[in-house]
């Protein structure tokens, strides 16, 4: 079911538990429960396919954004979509940052890294925290250090650079 004819591009995701595993197929998510041995199709869907999905580091969040750039946010927990958002350009890869604070977004040859959505409701949720730019090619792929504050971007001009989430003072 998992690898069939509806599956084309999306990453494939294991929840913090290691319990399920999230697959997308076409503009759904579905969750498999892996011990249980049952599957859940969850109640939203996108508008065209999903090409990326991320979870928060405690499975409270989950982002899933499909081949246009579009944006949905949801509670995992309780299965409810918590906003929706459009990044303007198709995602190539997009992580939650270890504490789950932040989350970047690879597109073009740029990073974004934005707020994480608190537990109340906002106004306007994703807020940018910073651009990063600096490749001379398409971003890929993009990971996080433990403690959150560096992550490494790699690129299709076959260089990987790392940035750093706050300016750091320079030494002499």
């Amino acid at each position: 079911n998992l690898c069939g004819t509806v599956y084309k591009c999306a990453n494939v995701l294991y929840t913090p538990s290691g319990s399920e595993l999230l697959s997308a197929v076409g503009s759904r998510v579905t969750v498999f429960d892996l011990s249980k041995h049952t599957s859940l199709t969850l109640p939203f869907e996108t508008k065209n396919e999903i090409h990326r999905m991320a979870i928060s580091p405690d499975g409270r969040l989950l982002l899933v954004v499909d081949v246009d750039g579009n944006a949905v946010c949801l509670d995992f927990p309780h299965r409810t979509v918590l906003y929706r958002f459009n990044f303007k350009a198709s995602v190539l890869d997009c992580k939650f940052s270890r504490d789950g604070k932040f989350f970047s977004v690879t597109h073009e040859n740029k990073v974004q890294v934005w707020r994480s959505p608190g537990r109340d409701r906002e106004f306007s949720p994703f807020v940018l925290h910073r651009e990063f730019t600096g490749q001379y090619d398409r971003t890929t792929c993009v990971d996080w250090r433990q403690d959150s504050r560096y992550f490494i971007v790699g690129s299709r001009d076959m260089t990987a650079r790392v940035f750093s989430l706050y300016p750091e003072k320079k030494i002499g």
